[in-house]
């Protein structure tokens, strides 16, 4: 795949290698530093509070750090953490070592004595333009050039452009080293029609293939969409109740739609009694999911709570709402909400965990990683929980790391053991960072739609049918990037609304309607139609007693040539997860990102208020499954890589750069207007 990068430093590198590089911390050292850390040499010195790179470019550069982007420039960083290198270099940093060790017995480095390297000391330009240098190929002690005047060959090749010299060059900094490096991955080895980014690849190929990566998941999805009849049984929870539609009378209904004032702070046991009942009613005549779940279990929750009324002279209604919570938690339904919401999020909300550092390579061994510059396979893992999964890292890489996807309150220390080729095992902790959602908060569509030179960036973050113009553009602008070269489709936080919008936009895009495997059913009755003419939509018409709307159909992966990266995270519920399938229902389409929020099960949602409380309850009149019979809610759909999504997008981006997908001038311009929005 590197060697697509060619095109990528081509368009700019005479403009950077013509730029001053001396003290250079300024947009242009920025933008190579961003550009060489998508391309995996440029690391950094840390990460900020919210994870993103520390660049330093305005520190000095430690011999240690330039002996690791020369290794990295040769391509040969695996190749360093992978062998076993004798030095005599008794000052080496344990992280420092396998470079230097590489460097010396490649003979790019002597060190700065007989037995010192000084790795923590900082590097002059003569010396860095020397590690350049000799990473394409010239050689000082052959008379190529002079190590200590190494700029006058850089200035020749056009690597630099005659800022440096005997009197300056001691100022050199980590942002002149992003320039230096950047442009010379252009320039050709010396006696060798291959660039040194050419070389890169032909020695360090990439740890994961993209294009394999995406037929991966183009053959998961289509094995969900195709998955045969996997709704057996779904039958049972579709029971005709033809009293159901008499338990709430319309005055009561009224009451309920009407969406009142909270009630008054105390209860008398009568009032709390009559609205147990009457939530309970509500719920037998028109929950979509009530036989999935089972009458005697609420049958049993409200027995429980009128056990409970029974000796209370005064009901508090912050106790009933808790209480109500408390006995609905067998409930696992992510719309279903009544009293305290938090009861049923502790029990079931599962979150994905992940940590930092952690990056594996495979191979036919299997998984492995670098300890002190020895290979070392996974072995197990203490928590039978934590599986390798593919993920993506910030820089745009993909690799594998442990993946523990649990409640947050099931979250405890672990380790990895791993062993070698002879046998030894070794075990190492794993520190658990929960994934952070894009945002907690976001209410509005935040439609965007930005192109460059043939990349797309789409971002759709509510469904809302209060928004339908907006989201009509959104559907009808669909058929404007049938011509992209990529999309990145970004649907964190999307907490959903109507499916129509999510359907209509892939139906422009593709020609044909997503067609899931799946299956579902409304439940019609009096409450149902109440709650639908009291929002402004059509009730069913001529109920005579209760019935269902049921359908069900069989998936297919629709054609599509354009790679789409979606973009999610656990605040994509609903609707927003609608979209997500709809998406999963098109070939070369890769999710990124982490699990969605899980909000499945039910669909048409109704609100309504206890007429006495005034305690709110939700609830839909649908019961559905996509794919599968299993109920995703609280848990949601897994991506097919795991990433972080609160720096998905940064992560998103470096790969189209690191993979080739683009070009660098496309890249950059692209990435600021994304930006800008996002």
């Amino acid at each position: 795949m590197l060697k697509k990068w060619v095109a990528i430093v081509l368009a700019i590198s005479l403009a950077l290698c013509l730029m001053p590089a001396a003290s250079a911390a300024g947009t242009e050292a920025q933008d190579a530093a961003d550009a060489l850390y998508a391309l995996g040499l440029f690391r950094g010195t840390g990460t900020d509070a919210e994870g993103a790179p520390v660049f330093a470019l305005s520190s000095p550069l430690t011999r240690g750090e330039a002996v690791t982007m020369l290794v990295r420039l040769l391509g040969q960083e695996e190749e360093a953490l992978g062998g076993t290198w004798e030095t005599p270099f008794t000052d080496l940093a344990d992280w420092m070592a396998p470079y230097a060790g590489l460097a010396y017995e490649s003979g790019l480095t002597t060190g700065t004595g007989e037995t010192s390297f000084e790795g923590d000391a900082p590097v002059t330009a003569a010396q860095f333009l020397t590690f350049v240098l000799r990473a394409l190929g010239y050689d000082d002690s052959a008379g190529d050039f002079s190590w200590d005047r190494a700029w006058e060959l850089s200035d020749a090749l056009g690597i630099t452009d005659g800022t440096y010299g005997p009197g300056n060059h001691d100022a050199f900094v980590r942002g002149d080293a992003a320039l230096v490096s950047l442009a010379a991955l252009s320039q050709r080895c010396k006696g060798a029609d291959t660039t040194l980014l050419e070389q890169i690849e032909l020695r360090n190929p990439p740890r994961a293939d993209f294009g394999a990566l995406m037929d991966e998941a183009a053959a998961a999805h289509q094995a969900l969409l195709e998955n045969g009849a996997p709704f057996a049984g779904f039958e049972n929870y579709l029971v005709n109740d033809p009293e159901a539609t008499g338990l709430v009378s319309p005055a009561e209904a009224a009451a309920l739609t009407a969406l009142g004032s909270q009630g008054p702070d105390v209860l008398s046991p009568e009032e709390a009694g009559a609205d147990i009942d009457l939530l309970f009613r509500a719920i037998r005549s028109a929950y979509g999911a009530y036989y999935y779940f089972g009458p005697e279990n609420f049958a049993a929750a409200e027995a429980e709570l009128m056990s409970w009324l029974e000796g209370h002279s005064a009901v508090p209604r912050a106790e009933l709402a808790a209480k109500l919570a408390e006995a609905l938690d067998f409930v696992r339904d992510a719309h279903f909400y009544v009293g305290d919401i938090g009861i049923r999020e502790a029990l079931f909300r599962e979150e994905y965990f992940y940590c930092p550092g952690q990056s594996w390579a495979r191979d036919d061994g299997g998984y492995y990683k670098y300890v002190a510059g020895e290979k070392w396979y996974l072995d197990h893992f203490a928590d039978s929980r934590v599986e390798m999964e593919e993920m993506l890292l910030r820089s745009g890489e993909l690799c594998w790391a442990p993946v523990l996807f649990c409640r947050p309150g099931d979250v405890a220390a672990s380790s990895v053991t791993l062993r070698n080729e002879a046998g030894e095992t070794l075990t190492e902790p794993l520190t658990w960072t929960e994934s952070q959602a894009y945002s907690q908060s976001v209410r509005e569509p935040d439609y965007h739609l930005l192109r460059e030179n043939g990349i797309v960036y789409i971002s759709e973050r509510n469904f809302d049918m209060s928004y339908e113009t907006l989201l009509n553009g959104f559907v009808a602008d669909a058929a404007t990037v049938r011509d992209a070269s990529l999309i990145i489709f970004d649907i964190r936080a999307n907490g959903g609304g109507a499916d129509h919008f999510g359907r209509n936009w892939v139906e422009a895009f593709c020609g044909a309607q997503p067609q899931l495997t799946e299956a579902w059913s409304t439940r019609v009755s009096t409450l149902r139609n109440a709650a639908l003419a009291r929002d402004g939509l059509q009730p069913e018409s001529g109920i005579s007693g209760f019935y269902y709307h049921v359908g069900s159909t069989a998936g297919r992966l629709l054609p599509n040539d354009v790679p789409i990266l979606v973009l999610v995270d656990d605040m994509c519920g609903s609707s927003g997860e609608s979209m997500l399938n709809f998406l999963r229902a098109m070939d070369n389409v890769l999710v990124v990102g982490s699990n969605s929020s899980g909000y499945q099960l039910c669909g048409n949602v109704m609100g309504f208020r206890l007429p006495n409380s005034g305690i709110p309850f939700d609830f839909g009149a649908s019961l559905q499954f996509s794919f599968t019979a299993e109920n995703v809610d609280f848990r949601g759909y897994a991506p097919d890589v795991w990433c972080d999504p609160a720096w998905a997008l940064d992560a998103a981006l470096n790969l189209v750069l690191r993979y080739g997908l683009t070009d660098l001038d496309t890249w950059q311009a692209f990435r600021s207007a994304v930006y800008a929005v996002a």
